[in-house]
């Protein structure tokens, strides 16, 4: 019996594991963008960029280390675009390819709503001008209830939309608090405070028990209920407190560095509502 050897080259690996994310000045909206996990030469294989396309306006590779450029994507809806990296054996005889798809978002503001809105529903930051602080809506669960603000930048009454900015948005939605909450006396409360107010994070926040009073109640399943004016920038949220049968507010609280629902104003600070833009 003859023995015979068989040589194989190396084989490179190229994958695609995650789109990537720029927000609309180019930048990477994630702290590490290096793509050098996807990308694995091969022993005697070359890496160079075969095309871009779309967005990316410049691209290039050493070893498995991308560099790229992208222009400013000054529309409100995201634009596209692609990386394909290319690895040739060293022969020039074997090649293989892999594309890194790209998305850009576009230029959109959260602007400040000064007067009343037929229907308040969208997506909004929550925010207190005064102390520069918005409330924090990227929390889990407990951590809504105290030291619940982030910080946030006001140009020309705008906030630029940047995907850590999203994350600690608020949506506020007409019409969907469940009715099964409000029965007898209250039946009609829900007609009377349409809305709703729910954290990027998945909570919706308001006040129903006694024990978080003054404070804020949260959960997952919508018991919650709110009615919306805005006088002259200002907007006053009111919510419905079962329990007590009466009113209270949404405001910043000073002392407390948090955003909570108190049943007098007192010398808590006003909020103002910041509303993302439609395309």
């Amino acid at each position: 019996m003859t023995d015979y050897t068989l040589t194989l080259d190396p084989v490179p690996v190229v994958k695609v594991l995650k789109t990537l994310s720029l927000e609309a000045s180019g930048a990477a909206s994630v702290a590490d963008d290096s793509l050098v996990e996807f990308l694995n030469n091969g022993e005697g294989w070359t890496s160079t960029i075969d095309s871009f396309t779309g967005c990316i306006t410049e691209a290039s590779i050493v070893g498995t280390t991308i560099t790229y450029s992208a222009g400013t994507n000054s529309g409100k809806s995201p634009v596209a675009g692609t990386i394909v990296v290319k690895l040739t054996s060293g022969d020039g005889t074997k090649s293989t390819t892999g594309t890194v798809n790209v998305s850009q978002r576009g230029t959109a503001y959260y602007v400040k709503v000064t007067s009343n809105l037929a229907d308040f529903s969208g997506r909004y930051l929550i925010v207190n001008e005064g102390a520069a602080k918005m409330f924090d809506g990227s929390l889990a669960a407990s951590a809504l209830e105290a030291n619940n603000t982030a910080a946030v930048t006001i140009t020309d009454s705008k906030v630029l939309s940047t995907d850590a900015t999203d994350a600690k948005s608020w949506t506020i939605t007409k019409g969907d608090s469940k009715t099964a909450f409000w029965s007898g006396a209250n039946a009609t409360k829900p007609d009377e405070y349409p809305y709703s107010i729910r954290s990027a994070s998945g909570y919706y926040v308001g006040v129903f028990a006694i024990a978080k009073y003054p404070g804020l109640n949260y959960n997952t399943d919508n018991k919650f209920i709110h009615n919306i004016t805005v006088t002259a920038g200002d907007a006053e949220v009111t919510s419905y407190h079962p329990t007590k049968a009466a009113e209270a507010w949404m405001r910043y609280h000073s002392g407390k560095t948090a955003f909570l629902i108190l049943g007098t104003y007192g010398n808590q600070q006003p909020i103002q509502l910041y509303k993302l833009e439609e395309d």
